[in-house]
């Protein structure tokens, strides 16, 4: 782990075996490590005493990983989540990503890439605390399913999807034909701000030259 003291992270879990694991796998000098069952108790210690990081699975009794992390950030936009599942969704990533979670993980791959990703999540931490960099909050509307895959490739792109569209800049998205160009552009509009607005897909190679103008702009 990286030498900040005092580190505090909060796992939730309704598998008292896995939270039993995964506290013993990340066990590190100078962290402290609090499990629970259930997230009104993880919110509750959390909102008590600030954690560092918290690791959340998405599918909670009575509630979601997603639904935690949505009050966690009304709370505090600050804060740093890291969510795993072993039934991920497509809109589970992209919404997760959306609204501010560090990464999305797959529950197979914690053994592999738990402690590395918590790591990372701990230096990044510091990093913002030295520069002071302020967390965005970001709007919190429901996510449908747009894209299906369950590739680590596809969970990537999923993430990718999640975080431009928070962001205002153009996105240009390159690929060969038939890769998908268009769902991701029509992704991304749908998760964005700007999703009660019309998107409109063109096809430029389909129109002449001469009436491209009118096509985009008008007569």
């Amino acid at each position: 782990m990286p030498d900040i003291p005092d580190t505090h992270l909060i796992i939730v879990d309704p598998d008292a075996d896995f939270l039993a694991w995964a506290a013993a796998h990340l066990k590190a000098p100078g962290v402290s490590i609090s499990t629970f069952e259930r997230a009104e108790e993880a919110l509750a210690s959390y909102l008590k005493k600030r954690a560092d990081l918290l690791l959340s699975e998405i599918r909670l009794n009575g509630t979601t990983g997603i639904e935690l992390l949505k009050r966690l950030r009304q709370n505090d936009p600050q804060s740093m989540v890291i969510l795993f599942s072993g039934t991920a969704t497509t809109s589970h990533v992209i919404e997760a990503m959306r609204l501010g979670a560090y990464d999305v993980l797959g529950k197979e791959r914690l053994p592999y890439e738990l402690r590395s990703v918590v790591e990372s999540a701990l230096t990044s931490i510091e990093a913002r605390r030295v520069t002071r960099a302020q967390a965005a909050e970001v709007p919190t509307e429901s996510i449908q399913e747009t894209i299906i895959g369950r590739s680590a490739p596809m969970q990537e792109v999923f993430k990718l999807i999640g975080r431009v569209s928070r962001s205002d800049a153009p996105v240009m998205i390159t690929g060969e034909s038939g890769c998908g160009k268009e769902l991701v552009a029509g992704a991304i509009h749908k998760f964005s701000p700007r999703a009660q607005k019309e998107f409109a897909a063109i096809n430029i190679t389909a129109i002449p030259d001469n009436l491209i103008e009118s096509e985009i702009f008008g007569h």
